[in-house]
């Protein structure tokens, strides 16, 4: 089920809230909703802005940004795809699998040392993807969260973003997940006690009322582009072989 929530990008000072106007041009450009929020009128997008108050200069609010819950999603498109493609479907969780070439050509997986022979195969195989040798230049970048089961009737609406920090702030049911990171350090998962503190205590700043609760942490890598443009085409050398791969932060994550 999507949110649409709304989503409000939080300027600490005047400079970096005026600097936006290239954004704000992209956005009127492809029809998407947009509008400057002075300080005193934050509140009016959401009350818990009421308890920053003072902190930000303004913020750029975009009333359409929806959410959805990836894992609920995930399930119910793998329930679709049994349920309409029945014995065309296949699903192997946890697999080792192996892309089968013959004469430059994608004729199929290996997976449980079982051959599995297809017209076309799309890879989608994240930062493994570099390791196939199917032209993939994928790099890890790093993000981590802290998630907070709440009372649903304290939960925001509105998606927060801290602009300077890197921080967002967003809500799913009775959850609050606070999320920052776009850390270029390799396969190092070791997050800063500071960098933990610096995050939880925007959450809590923003919703007080989860002052007390100890949340979930969670770290964990982004496939990367160098250009920072995911690929999404055909194999260049490889027959039958198409490449979904390197999205960084974009799509649902």
């Amino acid at each position: 089920q999507i949110q649409k929530n709304g989503k409000i990008v939080l300027y600490s000072s005047e400079s970096s809230f005026n600097d936006n106007d290239v954004w704000m041009t992209f956005l009127a450009q492809n029809e998407i909703e947009a509008r400057k929020i002075k300080q005193k009128e934050l509140k009016n997008i959401d009350p818990c802005l009421e308890n920053l108050d003072g902190e930000y200069y303004g913020g750029l609010y975009t009333p359409n940004d929806a959410y959805i819950d990836p894992f609920e999603f995930s399930k119910k498109l793998l329930n679709h795809l049994e349920i309409k493609y029945q014995d065309k479907f296949k699903i192997l969780f946890n697999k080792t699998s192996k892309l089968l070439i013959k004469n430059r050509a994608a004729i199929g997986i290996s997976a449980a040392e079982i051959n599995y022979n297809f017209d076309a195969v799309v890879v989608c195989a994240g930062l493994e993807a570099s390791a196939m040798g199917i032209g993939c230049n994928i790099i890890p970048i790093r993000g981590y969260s802290l998630t907070y089961s709440i009372d649903k009737s304290y939960q925001s609406g509105v998606s927060i973003t801290d602009y300077s920090k890197r921080c967002l702030l967003s809500n799913a049911g009775n959850l609050v997940r606070a999320t920052a990171g776009a850390d270029f350090v390799g396969l190092n998962d070791n997050i800063s006690s500071e960098k933990w503190h610096e995050l939880d205590n925007f959450a809590k700043r923003t919703h007080p009322h989860i002052a007390n609760i100890n949340p979930t942490k969670w770290v964990g890598f982004r496939p990367l582009t160098p250009s920072s443009f995911p690929v999404i085409e055909k194999a260049k050398d490889i027959e039958g072989l198409y490449i979904n791969s390197g999205h960084g932060g974009l799509g649902v994550t």
